[in-house]
């Protein structure tokens, strides 16, 4: 993790509120496992799937699934896809397995372009203590490690795993359920972001950031 902008390429401009803000701009994007290609395994991109509700025992459609999971040790630590910025860390352990949740999450944001940022989110992981809303990272830099299995900070979860997803406009209908900290992007990232778009896809792609700007241009 770093605070400095080191050899990232940033552009100063007033957006938001007004005042200037630093937008890093990635020029990669990468798995979040270093030496370990990220495939999914489990609650799959697309899918739609039933979670345990307040009441034990019943079972309810959350929703659509809008990220993926990747089974992984306790312990691995979990990177930055790209370079960017913390937009939000935080927990949301949940209360047992009978309310489950994200654990620790981190969420950065990464601009395509000096008009098109994207979101990526990370969670049920053991947070990098280091780590702050509004740090600058590189691609590569730890976020935090995932977290054991029916923990706080799995989320009480049964499988150790990480979650990660390209993160949809706060306006999406999907937001509210999928998102902690609602209002987290404030003024960092004014427009329209990707949505239904997948992690294993865009590192499938030969130029990954084409293709998301290309999903984005789509959407407008």
């Amino acid at each position: 993790m770093v605070r400095t902008v080191g050899s990232c390429l940033l552009v100063l401009c007033a957006i938001g509120t007004g005042t200037a803000q630093e937008k890093v701009i990635a020029k990669s994007f990468v798995s979040p496992v270093q030496g370990k290609a990220w495939k999914p395994d489990t609650y799959l991109f697309g899918r739609a799937y039933s979670y345990p509700t307040e009441k034990k025992g019943v079972l309810k459609e959350w929703g659509v699934h809008l990220g993926e999971d990747m089974t992984l040790d306790p312990g691995t630590p979990v990177c930055a896809v790209a370079d960017g910025k913390v937009a939000y860390i935080g927990m949301h352990p949940g209360k047992s397995k009978d309310v489950r949740n994200w654990g620790g999450v981190v969420v950065l944001g990464h601009w395509l372009s000096d008009k098109t940022a994207v979101y990526t989110l990370c969670g049920h992981l053991e947070l990098n203590p280091k780590l702050s809303r509004g740090d600058q990272v590189k691609q590569g830099d730890e976020l935090g490690k995932v977290a054991p299995k029916e923990s706080a900070a799995n989320g009480w979860w049964e499988i150790p795993h990480a979650h990660v997803q390209i993160n949809l406009d706060p306006a999406d209908k999907f937001r509210p359920k999928n998102m902690p900290g609602r209002g987290y992007a404030g003024g960092e990232a004014p427009f329209r972001l990707i949505d239904h778009i997948a992690l294993s896809e865009v590192l499938a792609a030969k130029d990954p950031i084409r293709l998301m700007i290309a999903e984005e241009k789509k959407r407008r």
